[in-house]
């Protein structure tokens, strides 16, 4: 039996790939959004970091806290992305590791692995200036914890320490993370694992409460800032396990027929308790060290992970105020899915193997999986590296005003995330009035600032000759407010200028005596075409 290093090989196979993968295209230039608000308040000295975690965005203060020193290295936006690079690699490695322990397979740790590196949603994550990929590795850091804890007894305080502690601390990086305590409860009562180590288990998850509490009472005092999420229907079910599964036709289509296969052919076995995780160790098994392992399958493991996070999300946003704000909170969900299609490649496998008549069948299946989802994915995989692959396009539409603008220009951000870019590239809005700005984010401890009334950004407008509209694509996520603003634009100005971007569009409304003539938009482009596959990214 492979020991040491060498049963750690398929992780380091699958974690190179990925390392591959994420840094293709890693450093390309332009933020958007949300990166921006990373960018910006990790920039922040201390006490000022400090005090917009009193007001906004405390469940993202952690990783504010080490972006912080992160970017003592540098600024630039490889700088803010390696984290999470360095996140989906052990992330990888990880699930290829807990892979290893379920089933002893290498063939079916490697596959795990590599499809978790060759899904389309990962590769996203994994170049984003945001959590969620080290949520990913962290939530794997505590399931691969809580399997070597049930290879002990209940008496194994440190393994169910560490598993505390990891739980806790993906908690504060990220609160959805806590809902892995969901999947490994179900995962443990389905396994009917003894009661001594359900009690081991059920005093960690209240354990992990309690560490959770003062990050719940504060960010719950602050989830204004989440009335940008609207009502969630079930159709953001389907939404979710399509972009879990892959997103492009070609990849959900290979990645559902592997999941099949692994439901098929493992939940009667993980019934009963001879599925290929409890096989007596063989080639490729760790050996097990103390007590025997616990009775849990793969399937038991993995189905749990992939299916309630996410539903249980969507089903709170569905009854009650909403909390569900896309697949990034439930990336680790991925890990499911990968761990699923690995181990039905390899059933599927070793089922065809006798018709077949071929030795090591596995290998080559394994194989012709990953090539399968790397070359149906390759389309959007390269989109990705590219600014339209992204929510927006804040760089080059922020240099469209600089280039543009001229003295005593101002700007309107409807709605108001719009001013995100703001943070990120200060510099090309430095020459251009915000005249709705009242007082700044740095002063008030948030990301937007304070506006003034209607009337007087009315009466500001009113006096400015040229002002330019920074906004995000029709009116989505306007106030009645700023729809008012709009209307005044449209009303007492024409249309001088409309550059489109990649979820930002910029006009520049001018004054004159012209009031009232058709608009004429003369710079008109149009890069929407990777809008549509990750908005809700």
């Amino acid at each position: 039996m492979p020991s040491g290093l060498a049963a750690w090989l398929p992780s380091i196979a699958s974690g190179a790939v990925m390392a591959a993968l994420g840094a293709w295209g890693l450093g390309r230039t332009s933020m958007y959004g949300t990166e921006g608000a990373t960018y910006w308040a990790a920039h922040l000295p201390l006490a000022q970091l400090w005090h917009l975690l009193g007001h906004v965005d405390a469940v993202h203060g952690l990783y504010y806290l080490m972006m912080h020193g992160v970017f003592a290295l540098g600024s630039s936006t490889v700088v803010l992305r390696l984290p999470s690079l360095i996140g989906a690699i052990a992330a990888v490695a990880l699930t290829a590791r807990v892979a290893q322990l379920l089933t002893g397979r290498w063939v079916i740790a490697l596959t795990s692995g590599l499809v978790l590196a060759a899904l389309p949603l990962v590769n996203e994550y994994a170049q984003v200036g945001r959590s969620y990929a080290l949520d990913l590795a962290l939530v794997m850091a505590a399931s691969l914890a809580l399997l070597h804890a049930l290879r002990g007894n209940h008496s194994a305080v440190p393994r169910w320490l560490l598993y505390l502690g990891l739980v806790v601390l993906a908690g504060y990086l990220h609160e959805m993370t806590t809902l892995m305590l969901l999947a490994h409860g179900a995962t443990l009562l389905w396994a009917r694992v003894p009661r001594a180590t359900l009690r081991a288990w059920m005093l960690c998850a209240c354990g992990a409460a309690v560490a959770m509490t003062p990050l719940i009472v504060v960010s719950h005092a602050e989830e204004a800032q989440l009335a940008w999420i609207g009502s969630v229907g079930w159709a953001a079910a389907g939404r979710l396990y399509a972009t879990l599964f892959g997103s492009t036709p070609g990849v959900v289509a290979t990645v559902s027929a592997l999941v099949g296969g692994a439901l098929l052919f493992g939940v009667g076995g993980a019934r009963s308790k001879q599925s290929v995780g409890m096989r007596a160790p063989s080639a490729g098994m760790l050996a097990p060290s103390g007590p025997q392992r616990a009775p849990v399958s793969l399937v038991q493991f993995a189905l749990p992970l992939l299916v309630l996070p996410g539903a249980a999300l969507i089903i709170e946003s569905s009854l009650s105020t909403p909390l569900y704000g896309g697949v990034r909170y439930v990336l680790y969900s991925s890990a499911g899915v990968a761990l699923l299609a690995g181990y039905g490649a390899y059933e599927i496998s070793r089922r065809l193997q006798p018709a077949l008549r071929g030795s090591h069948l596995e290998r080559f299946v394994c194989a012709a999986v990953v090539a399968i989802i790397l070359v149906a994915g390759a389309p959007l995989q390269v989109t990705l590296r590219t600014a339209s692959g992204h929510p927006q396009d804040m760089l080059s539409a922020s240099e469209y005003v600089t280039k543009h603008a001229r003295a005593g220009d101002a700007i309107l951000f409807l709605p108001e995330v719009s001013s995100l870019a703001r943070l990120a590239y200060p510099g090309d809005f430095s020459h251009v009035n915000d005249i709705a700005l009242a007082a700044s984010p740095m002063s008030t401890g948030t990301f937007y600032g304070t506006q003034h009334s209607l009337p007087a950004i009315v009466d500001e407008v009113l006096e400015t000759r040229r002002v330019w509209e920074f906004s995000n694509d029709g009116s989505t996520g306007m106030s009645a407010r700023q729809r008012r603003e709009r209307a005044t634009l449209e009303r007492d100005f024409h249309l001088a200028r409309k550059q489109e971007f990649t979820g930002i569009t910029v006009r520049l409304w001018v004054r004159d005596a012209g009031v009232g003539r058709p608009a004429e938009a003369d710079d008109n482009v149009h890069q929407s075409a990777a809008r549509g596959i990750l908005g809700t990214f």
